[in-house]
C-alpha cells in the first residue's frame, strides 16, 4: 500500500519541491545552515511527505479529470478503488497533521507564514470549495507553491524574504511548468468542464505563454547576475516551447524530460552557490 502511495506522489516530481529547498539554502552562503537538524527535517518533509499530501489531494479530487487521462494509464496513477481512497485520505489527513506540527515547531515566525501559505496552495490547488485548477490564469499563478521551500529554508535563517526579482523569475518558472503540463491536460479537463488556462488559450497560445514566461525567468536570472556564466543554460527553458512550435511535435514528447532538465540545472545551481 505504502508502494502505491509513493507512486501518487510521482517521485520523479519530488525534486520540483526538494529542489528548490536546496537552492534557497545553497543561496544563504553559509555551511552551518547543512549542520542544523532544522535542514534535514524539513528536507525531508519537502522530499516526501509534502509530495505524498500534495499530488495524494490533487489524485483524490481529480477525478473528473483523471478518468479521461492517459497519462494515468502509464505513467501516473487512476484512484479508481473506493478502499485505496479512503487510505489515501488517512494518509492525507496524517501529513496535514505533520504539516501543522511543523508550524509550530518552526523556531521563525516568517517560515511559519510561509508554510502555512505553502499548505493553503497545496490544499485548495485541488481541494474545494476554492479548487484553484478550475479558474484560468489563478490555476498556474497558484503553483508559486513550487518555491515555497526555497522561500521558508531562506527565511527560516535569514530572517527575511528573499528579493523579489527572485520571487518573480521563480514564479515565472512555476507558472510556465504548470501551464505546459496542463497543455498536456487540455483534453480531459474539457470533457470533465474544467477551464484551465490551458484549455482558454488553447495549445499554441498556451505554449506561447510558457515561451514569455520561461523568458522572464532566464532574463531575471542573467541581468542580475546570479549563477554567471550557469545561468545561460537556463535558456533552455523558452527555446523548449519554441523548438515545440517550430518542429510542430507533441508537447508531451518534451514533457517527460522536465525532471531530468530540471534536476540537473538544479544540481549545478546548488553546487556553484556552495563553491564560488
Amino acid at each position: 500500500m505504502l508502494k502505491y502511495f509513493i507512486k501518487i506522489s510521482r517521485p520523479r516530481f519530488w525534486f520540483y519541491l526538494a529542489g528548490p529547498f536546496l537552492v534557497g539554502a545553497a543561496a544563504l552562503e553559509s555551511l552551518e545552515v547543512f549542520l542544523d537538524p532544522w535542514f534535514y527535517i524539513l528536507f525531508i518533509y519537502f522530499l516526501i511527505p509534502a509530495n505524498i499530501y500534495l499530488y495524494g489531494i490533487n489524485d483524490y479530487f481529480d477525478f473528473d479529470t483523471d478518468k479521461y487521462n492517459i497519462k494515468k494509464e502509464d505513467k501516473e496513477s487512476r484512484l479508481e478503488d473506493k478502499d485505496i481512497r479512503k487510505k489515501l485520505k488517512v494518509f492525507i489527513n496524517l501529513f496535514l497533521i505533520i504539516s501543522i506540527v511543523l508550524i509550530i515547531l518552526l523556531p521563525q515566525n516568517l517560515a511559519k507564514l510561509l508554510l502555512v501559505l505553502f499548505l493553503f496552495l497545496a490544499t485548495f490547488y485541488s481541494a474545494p470549495p476554492l479548487r484553484f485548477k478550475r479558474y484560468p490564469l489563478i490555476d498556474s499563478l497558484s503553483n508559486v507553491l513550487y518555491i515555497f521551500p526555497g522561500l521558508i529554508i531562506f527565511a527560516l535563517y535569514s530572517h527575511n524574504l528573499a528579493l523579489w526579482s527572485v520571487i518573480i523569475a521563480s514564479w515565472s518558472w512555476a507558472a510556465a511548468m504548470h501551464l505546459f503540463s496542463a497543455i498536456l491536460d487540455i483534453m480531459p479537463d474539457k470533457k470533465a468542464g474544467l477551464k484551465t488556462t490551458a484549455v482558454l488559450f488553447g495549445e499554441k497560445k498556451s505554449m506561447w505563454i510558457c515561451f514569455f514566461l520561461w523568458l522572464i525567468f532566464s532574463l531575471v536570472i542573467v541581468l542580475n547576475g546570479w549563477l554567471l556564466p550557469l545561468s545561460y543554460l537556463f535558456f533552455i527553458y523558452p527555446l523548449i516551447p519554441i523548438y515545440i512550435l517550430i518542429k510542430k511535435i507533441k508537447a508531451e514528447k518534451v514533457y517527460w524530460y522536465f525532471p531530468y532538465i530540471t534536476g540537473i540545472l538544479g544540481f549545478f545551481s546548488f553546487w556553484y552557490l556552495i563553491i564560488f
